[in-house]
């Protein structure tokens, strides 16, 4: 019977109750993921972020950001809350390029499970506006045109890896 009680309280009852908004304090895997995303404090259960693969002639912008310098991604963080995915895409890429797109640009390529509370990783592609991005320096270290059939050789995280190779397919 006991072990019909623990069942029940820590692997069924959880997923019968509707996820709410909390401000607890966040546990060890939480935290780790929170900090990946800049947070200092996490005020929901989950933490989703948006990439967006800036596109332009056969070639896709990618950066190094000062917090993670080793690995290459596309244009992205995390999204706030009250915005829809495709409100924190468009806002990212203005922060970290100066360019302003229409969240109607944005094409959904892949969504990638991002931590252990439910919360994903959103790839989308857009075309490049005309000129040169204007890079938020303060958040990124580097940044490059890569063409897409070289995207899969950067040192990258496992989903834009993931993202990479289908963009290299894609072009």
């Amino acid at each position: 019977m006991l072990v019909l009680v623990i069942v029940f309280k820590y692997l069924v009852w959880p997923t019968l109750r509707p996820k709410q908004r909390h401000e607890e304090a966040p546990n060890e895997e939480t935290k780790k993921v929170a900090k990946m995303a800049g947070v200092e404090h996490q005020t929901r259960e989950t933490i989703d972020g948006v990439c967006v693969g800036i596109l332009r002639e056969g070639r896709m912008l990618v950066v190094r950001t000062k917090r993670y310098s080793e690995y290459w991604q596309p244009v992205g963080g995390r999204r706030e809350v009250g915005e829809d995915l495709t409100e924190a895409a468009v806002r990212e890429v203005f922060e970290e390029t100066g360019w302003r797109i229409e969240k109607k640009a944005l094409e959904k390529v892949l969504v990638e499970p991002m931590d252990a509370h439910g919360g994903t990783l959103t790839f989308y592609t857009a075309q490049a506006p005309f000129g040169e991005p204007v890079i938020d320096e303060t958040e990124i270290a580097e940044w490059r045109w890569v063409e897409r059939g070289n995207l899969v050789d950067l040192p990258a995280f496992a989903a834009a890896q993931k993202f990479f190779a289908l963009s290299t397919r894609a072009g």
